[in-house]
């Protein structure tokens, strides 16, 4: 393993940059552009009012961010959505993964699941891959099956973000296998790789530390959760305009709701806020039992029981 690699030249390449590589890599830019907004007074934005993450010193900022794609229809699109960053540049590079990763210490795994295999087998990627780091977000893939394409010295980690990214709001689960603990060199001392992975995580939200065999769970919970939510948000603003609201003023009602739990300490259990809510002879105690009646709260948990179990499926494909 490459534990004399400098972190000041550490870069960031992402082997598949579709929309959740777009959203993590908008996410990690926003964190590090909110170090160069000045603020009313003409002053920098004070770093302890930011998330707490190694690329807050300026000089162990990565020097380069590359995100590789298969054709130039998709590398126009992720140059499209990285515009608005000036300063911080992206490369995209066009059937060139080979030579992105030999210029990366860290490679994010976000390709397709079928071309995982041919991506990682490809000519020359086996030397470009020693004593890097790649960190896999593909579902059901586990970290030994990546481990038989890929050189033993390459330090492999699952995470499991979801597109919440964007806006910085995601929660990251690492799935920790043998090879998470693993030592790199940084400022003349090794460090352990748990901190260097869940730091550059923190840039785009929360991160947390699991066994790899929840990484199915999470994979339904947490990759698949905004969607679920989605639908029940939708479902809502559609019945508000059944009743006659406007389209936008209904769906800003149904969304601000999920802000709301959303904006809640972890700890406040969601029953303790519906009985908040909930008034003696209410319209929210009403509504509650026809949900109940309705089985929704059985028809949501094996929703999330039949994700887990497809995430299963897909890394045994």
């Amino acid at each position: 393993i490459k534990l004399e690699q400098n972190p000041e030249s550490l870069a960031l390449i992402f082997l598949g940059c579709g929309t959740m590589g777009v959203a993590i890599l908008s996410g990690i830019l926003s964190s590090l552009n909110s170090l160069r907004l000045p603020v009313a007074s003409g002053t920098s934005i004070p770093t302890a009012t930011l998330l707490p993450t190694r690329f807050h010193d300026a000089s162990k900022t990565p020097p380069a961010f590359i995100a590789c794609v298969k054709s130039p229809e998709p590398a126009s699109r992720v140059c499209r959505a990285f515009e608005g960053f000036t300063g911080m540049p992206v490369e995209v590079y066009t059937g060139s993964n080979v030579e992105g990763v030999r210029r990366a210490e860290v490679v994010i795994l976000g390709c397709k699941l079928r071309m995982y295999a041919e991506i990682l087998g490809e000519e020359g990627m086996c030397e470009a891959l020693e004593g890097k780091l790649l960190v896999s977000i593909l579902a059901g893939v586990k970290i030994t099956a990546l481990k038989e394409v890929v050189p033993g010295s390459t330090r492999v980690v699952r995470a499991m973000p979801n597109t919440a990214s964007k806006v910085r709001l995601s929660l990251v689960t690492l799935g920790r296998g043998v090879f998470f603990f693993f030592f790199s060199w940084e400022g003349g001392r090794y460090s352990c790789g748990k901190a260097l992975v869940s730091s550059m995580f923190s840039q785009i939200g929360r991160s947390l530390v699991l066994g790899e065999d929840h990484m199915d769970a999470c994979t339904a919970l947490c990759g698949s959760g905004p969607s679920f939510h989605h639908l029940i948000v939708e479902a809502m603003a559609d019945r508000g305009v059944m009743m006659g609201l406007p389209r936008a003023e209904a769906q800003m009602m149904a969304v601000q709701s999920k802000v709301l739990q959303s904006c809640l300490p972890v700890y406040s259990f969601v029953h303790l806020l519906m009985c908040k809510v909930s008034t003696l002879a209410g319209c929210t105690i009403y509504g509650l039992l026809i949900l109940e009646d309705g089985k929704v709260r059985s028809t949501i948990a094996r929703t999330v029981q039949g994700a887990a179990n497809m995430a299963v499926g897909l890394g045994n494909k």
